[in-house]
């Protein structure tokens, strides 16, 4: 790979491969290749690509462009990439549902270069990689990038589902687990099967606690990689510094609006009350104090707002702002342009209008 074939705007990726990754197929793989043969530039660990769909949306019954952010799920180094990605089953699982019913070998997908922050550090610290669900995507890309390294570091990582049937690549960790010591693994499953009540290798009945993690040796001394939803985010990072770790070692991405970050922060301010226009919708909304952001107070009325990782991370929300003033609980991965912001975690600090 070469990072000099870095691209902007958009590039055709073709799918050449898919799969499932857990026994109950609820996360399926692609493999990407460039439609013009030329070199993929490498990304960091961690890092996301961005992919733009057409999608049958079944409310309206037309078919709509639909941007979405995906981890890559494998270490850099060869001339493909890897998405993994998670059926669901609400409104936000119209991509989703699209790339597991109707994506094929052969199709071709438009993506923008690989992006994002949350990315494995070139420290030497052993790692701990927690992961929560569908998290566990950026921790395989991490996991494949550590032990192909020339000194890979000693590693911990701690996965979280509800049971053995949502775990992703589990053979594949099981072979980590058995063939080196500098890897330790434990499966945290909060609602075993029945068939499973006797554990196993690696398993651990129960969430992944912060007491739990806090068992690892030198455990102050690691660098922390979080991953997951909401809840399990915010409890995770607030236990660990509670245990004494430092701010700068611990590293996170959310899934969705931030709502765990003003938790975390103790934001305590309110934004009642606030007039919201989105100016192309012809619409004015009061703004609710109990929605998570800008993006989703659109959602709630029907007004489809452009949107990828819904995390700040990768900018294609970015919306002008006619008048008006923006707030965040913690600065955006992704700067918007000077005048711009980030609706997908932006709440109004005033009476607001946006050119969307």
């Amino acid at each position: 790979m070469n990072e000099s074939q870095e691209w902007y705007g958009w590039r055709v990726l073709r799918v050449v491969g898919m799969g499932y990754e857990d026994p109950g197929r609820s996360v399926r793989t692609l493999r990407l290749m460039p439609a013009d043969d030329e070199p993929l530039p490498t990304y960091r660990p961690g890092q996301f690509l961005t992919l733009r769909f057409e999608v049958h949306d079944p409310v309206s019954g037309q078919t709509r462009e639909a941007v979405r952010c995906y981890t890559l799920s494998a270490g850099p180094g060869d001339r493909e990439y890897r998405i993994s990605v998670k059926r669901l089953v609400s409104p936000a699982g119209l991509v989703s549902n699209h790339i597991h019913d109707r994506v094929r070998e052969g199709d071709r997908l438009l993506a923008r270069s690989p992006g994002g922050g949350f990315v494995l550090d070139a420290g030497r610290d052993p790692l701990v990689l927690i992961a929560g669900g569908i998290g566990i995507t950026p921790m395989l890309s991490m996991l494949e990038a550590n032990f192909a390294s020339p000194t890979p570091r000693e590693t911990w990582l701690f996965y979280g589902v509800r049971n053995g049937d949502e775990l992703v690549r589990r053979e594949y960790l099981d072979h980590l687990a058995h063939s080196r010591a500098d890897f330790h693994l434990r499966f945290c499953l909060s609602r075993p099967l029945p068939e499973e009540a006797g554990g196993g290798a690696f398993v651990h009945f129960g969430r992944v606690e912060p007491d739990l993690v806090g068992q690892i040796p030198s455990f102050a001394a690691c660098r922390y990689y979080v991953c997951g939803p909401t809840a399990m985010m915010a409890g995770m990072i607030a236990g660990l510094r509670g245990l004494g770790v430092a701010e700068e070692r611990i590293h996170h991405e959310a899934f969705g609006p931030a709502s765990w970050l003003r938790a975390v922060a103790g934001s305590s301010a309110t934004t009642l009350g606030h007039a919201v226009t989105f100016l192309r919708s012809g619409r004015t909304l009061v703004w609710e104090d109990d929605a998570e952001s800008l993006l989703e107070l659109a959602d709630r009325h029907g007004i489809a707002l452009p949107c990828g990782c819904r995390a700040g991370a990768c900018g294609t929300c970015e919306a002008l702002i006619l008048s008006g003033t923006v707030a965040y609980a913690e600065p955006p991965d992704y700067r918007p342009e000077e005048g711009y912001c980030l609706p997908c975690v932006a709440r109004p600090a005033s009476d607001l209008a946006l050119d969307v």
